[in-house]
């Protein structure tokens, strides 16, 4: 799969842009051991490998929020985005 998207964006520490995606459900802030994590609730016909269809999607900081020229969104690892990007 090569890439094509119309736009990419990298989860960061602006919650607001991403919170504005119409992708995006909801943000939660948890607790892991002594860490703050950030967890983007998506809508569930976000494309994912990670996830089945319908499946309840959570993104972090550094996935790649993903949007192709046909509307639909997809969630990448940033080891994913990465591969994707460099094939030619």
């Amino acid at each position: 799969m090569k890439m094509n998207f119309r736009q990419a964006i990298q989860i960061g520490n602006n919650v607001y842009n991403i919170l504005m995606l119409p992708c995006v459900i909801s943000v939660t802030k948890e607790y892991w051991n002594e860490d703050i994590i950030l967890r983007y609730n998506l809508f569930g016909d976000v494309i994912s490998k990670k996830y089945s269809w319908g499946d309840s999607i959570y993104a972090y900081k550094d996935d790649w929020i993903c949007e192709d020229y046909d509307g639909n969104w997809h969630l990448l690892t940033p080891s994913e985005y990465k591969a994707l990007s460099e094939m030619k």
